[in-house]
């Protein structure tokens, strides 16, 4: 991996700069960039990336917006991580698109989505002998296993939530199975995470306290949107709190929060003194 200190540099310029990417990351740049102006009603298309690996997404949706942000924009700041990962954790993979941009890089990746209908093109995304070492999941990451309510949001298939922000979000739900990640880690005999990216909805706080008690000392970088939680405190579920959580833990963090929505954005962690595995 690169030297500690690149991943925190310069973020943000790339969200708008982006349009060269195209030609870098699919094979026929502009058949993808005629996604963003499709209307029609939601379908699945396939578009090829430049190492020939087709990527599958529902045209007309949010899917869309997804591959930009990791593809194009590259939002988790993984193009600043120089040479090969050991192991790489997804939660809230959605249609898995940020372990199909790390698959070629990393030795091995476990991927989480609990919702069926992201979880049936996530497999198709990452399906083939070049993702044999992607170890996918249709459950849910919380702090406690069972089962829980994945509240659903049909006009955007990326933004289903245990966790809703507003009354308004919790009129369907489906009962999903969940699990804690420092048992799936501990059962795989994983004692190091590089890259640690977590897209959960709210369920991020749940997910850090677990790893509190695993040992946040074991991963190198994270890479993690943080959202409202109703009714929860902002001490604790806050993108300030999540801050001031992981500074405590010897993390550099930059914290990047929409303009719109403050108490929604983009939070980089990056361990500086954390070996190379």
């Amino acid at each position: 991996m690169s030297p500690p200190g690149n991943f925190l540099r310069g973020i943000g310029w790339r969200k708008r700069f982006y349009h060269p990417w195209f030609w870098r990351v699919f094979r026929h740049p502009l058949r993808a960039m005629g996604l963003r102006y499709y209307k029609g009603a939601p379908q699945i298309q396939e578009v090829e990336l430049l190492d020939g690996r087709p990527l599958w997404l529902r045209a007309g949706t949010s899917d869309r917006s997804i591959v930009w942000e990791i593809f194009l924009k590259d939002n988790y700041c993984i193009e600043r991580i120089e040479g090969r990962l050991a192991c790489v954790v997804d939660v809230g993979a959605q249609i898995g698109l940020f372990s199909l941009k790390m698959a070629p890089r990393a030795e091995r990746i476990l991927t989480f989505e609990p919702e069926p209908e992201n979880f049936k093109l996530l497999s198709r995304n990452l399906s083939g002998l070049r993702h044999q070492h992607v170890e996918t999941f249709n459950k849910a990451v919380a702090n406690r296993a069972g089962t829980l309510r994945l509240y659903v949001t049909p006009d955007n298939p990326g933004a289903h939530t245990a966790f809703p922000a507003e009354t308004s979000a919790v009129e369907k739900y489906q009962e999903v199975e969940a699990v804690r990640l420092p048992d799936i880690l501990d059962a795989r005999k994983i004692s190091h995470i590089d890259y640690l990216k977590l897209d959960c909805e709210g369920a991020e706080y749940e997910i850090m306290a677990s790893l509190v008690e695993w040992g946040l000392d074991r991963i190198s970088y994270i890479g993690m949107e943080y959202h409202p939680v109703k009714d929860a405190s902002l001490e604790t579920h806050s993108g300030e709190a999540m801050e001031k959580l992981l500074r405590q833990h010897g993390f550099a963090v930059l914290r990047v929060p929409q303009k719109r929505h403050p108490d929604i954005g983009m939070l980089y962690a990056e361990r500086p003194s954390s070996p190379t595995p």
